[in-house]
């Protein structure tokens, strides 16, 4: 899969609610005060999306330059790491 395509799914599966937090991302985003909804409104709207680190992750750029690690599974996007970039 291509970025542009990631970034696509990455918007479709966030506007459908098809997103799953891991409990890493669910720690940081409580750390920051931030409520999941505002992550998947920054979903909905991913800037930049390019390969993660680990084989079938990608790291999304959300408005704000608010950086998310996501995998796309199953029909499922599942944020594991969220924070700043």
């Amino acid at each position: 899969m291509n970025a542009m395509t990631v970034r696509g799914l990455i918007r479709r599966y966030a506007a459908a609610g098809s997103v799953q937090f891991s409990f890493h991302a669910q720690l940081r985003a409580k750390q920051r005060h931030i409520r999941p909804q505002e992550i998947l409104n920054g979903l909905k709207h991913v800037v930049r999306v390019s390969p993660g680190d680990d084989v079938g992750t990608w790291r999304a750029v959300l408005p704000g330059d608010i950086v998310a690690v996501v995998a796309l599974r199953d029909g499922v996007l599942t944020i594991t790491v969220y924070g700043g970039n």
